[in-house]
């Protein structure tokens, strides 16, 4: 499995400036929805790196059959956690709105 890994953008970039990634075969992961909002995507389809590798490798086990499934959530719940935190971290440093 290859992964573009970079900005939405810059995967996008990638992807069309190198011809010989066109004729590989793609697997589509339009049906999952992007939990990583730590960052501003182009649509709800536009996933994490982490998220496109978890949900990459899932397609291929359920593609090629394999019998015992890897649990990929661990992964996912830790990049949840991790959104959580700078989320928090965030909010306490921003300034606060005096009253009127």
């Amino acid at each position: 499995m290859i992964v573009l890994d970079g900005t939405w953008k810059k995967a996008n970039k990638i992807y069309h400036t190198h011809p010989m990634l066109h004729g590989l075969p793609r697997c589509h992961l339009d049906r999952y929805i992007n939990q990583y909002t730590h960052r501003k995507s182009p649509s709800d389809q536009h996933l994490s790196t982490l998220e496109a590798i978890c949900y990459g490798l899932q397609q291929l086990e359920d593609k090629h059959n394999i019998i015992q499934k890897t649990d990929y959530n661990p992964l996912l719940q830790a990049q949840q956690a991790m959104i959580e935190h700078w989320q928090q971290r965030v909010s306490q440093h921003q300034p606060e709105t005096p009253s009127q």
